[in-house]
């Protein structure tokens, strides 16, 4: 989801859940209820929270800097974590993102798409790539992490 649209996820989630609960059988059983409330819980916590990479990025006024971009294959980014599944299961509030991850980089990996990635600075990365649902549009993303740990992502189009 782009990061315009927060502002409106509840109206989003009423219309889902609405719909769900019409034509759906339950999406959680009860023994989920408390985990499903964790991870609402963390997602209005993280609507609420001013996105800190957002913020640098347009400061710094790093979309519209000049960047050399390389090949993905060719970056050797330290300091960067690999997570594993259940950190990634956290980053992502939830499975869903992560069902999608697979097919999503084999197309982006076995097709001709290009990853073009940018080293900032040792703690902040940014690339750019082709969006899964419209070829015309690219996206530039930038991530950040800080002794190990992931600290934002963000997500533009690209100009």
């Amino acid at each position: 989801m782009p990061n315009s649209q927060l502002p409106f996820i509840g109206d989003f989630v009423r219309i889902v859940c609405a719909i769900s609960n019409k034509y759906f059988p339950p999406l959680s059983s009860p023994d989920q209820v408390e985990q499903d409330e964790l991870i609402a819980e963390k997602m209005l916590q993280q609507n609420e929270k001013e996105n800190e990479l957002k913020m640098l990025v347009e400061k710094k006024g790093l979309a519209r800097k000049k960047t050399i971009w390389r090949p993905i294959e060719d970056c050797e980014v330290q300091g960067f974590p690999r997570l594993s599944d259940e950190q990634l299961s956290e980053l992502t509030l939830g499975v869903y993102q992560l069902c999608l991850s697979s097919s999503y980089m084999q197309e982006h990996t076995t097709g001709n798409c290009d990853i073009k990635v940018h080293v900032h600075e040792q703690s902040l990365i940014s690339a750019k790539l082709q969006s899964r649902h419209t070829s015309s549009r690219r996206y530039m993303l930038w991530i950040q992490c800080f002794l190990w740990q992931f600290r934002g992502r963000y997500s533009a189009p690209f100009p």
